[in-house]
């Protein structure tokens, strides 16, 4: 299941500017701490990952 998610969570990323955690927690049905490790998951894998934190915690891809 992590694995797909990740997928999914790169595909979003990719098509989408950005997005806020809670949108994403919503979209894979899990809490907006499982979307953090995950974010951060790609981000040490690679893949460039911004969050930008206020009111909604979005996050982007570069």
């Amino acid at each position: 299941m992590r694995v797909q998610r990740l997928l999914g969570l790169l595909c979003i990323l990719t098509n989408i500017d950005k997005i806020t955690v809670q949108e994403l927690a919503d979209r894979f049905d899990v809490f907006k701490r499982t979307i953090f490790r995950n974010l951060d998951m790609l981000n040490c894998a690679g893949s460039p990952i911004v969050s930008y934190h206020g009111t909604g915690d979005r996050v982007s891809r570069i």
